[in-house]
């Protein structure tokens, strides 16, 4: 019976936990492609290079430099 408490605390307690680490992470960068990296991006460009986009690691993708304009702190 202890073990099923202690399960269902940790089921509960987890996702909060998770999403208040996932959510506290800062980054350093002062330029938008080294920011989409410190998220855990990934750089792609179009065209030659003439639009670049970040690939997200929930599979959105933004436009590189929109990004980083909206969320640099």
């Amino acid at each position: 019976m202890k073990q099923l408490i202690i399960v269902s605390t940790l089921s509960i307690l987890t996702p909060g936990l998770v999403s208040c680490v996932s959510t506290s992470k800062q980054s350093t960068a002062n330029n938008p492609v080294d920011f989409c990296q410190d998220v855990g991006g990934e750089v792609k460009s179009v065209g030659n290079g003439a639009e670049q986009f970040c690939l997200l690691p929930d599979g959105s993708v933004v436009e590189l430099n929109e990004f980083y304009s909206k969320h640099k702190k």
